[in-house]
């Protein structure tokens, strides 16, 4: 039997890079179907971690952004 998560754990995993929220929501689902059957799905694993370390990064880089630009603006 295949693990049916297996897809979905690439897709995820290229989401990660791409879109990390979606790959962290899409990776999420995989490793839900695959552990439903008891399959251990290292794509969709990793995938998630990326997709995490990625979304934290990007929101840092927005509050950054966003105060720097205030400063600018009102300091």
């Amino acid at each position: 039997m295949q693990d049916p998560g297996r897809t979905l754990g690439v897709v995820g995993l290229v989401f990660a890079f791409l879109v990390p929220p979606v790959g962290l929501a899409v990776c999420h689902l995989a490793k839900r179907r695959s552990g439903a059957l008891a399959f251990d799905n290292t794509l969709a694993k990793v995938g998630s971690v990326i997709a995490l370390v990625l979304t934290v990064l990007w929101c840092l880089v927005v509050a950054m952004v966003i105060t720097l630009v205030l400063a600018a603006n009102f300091g």
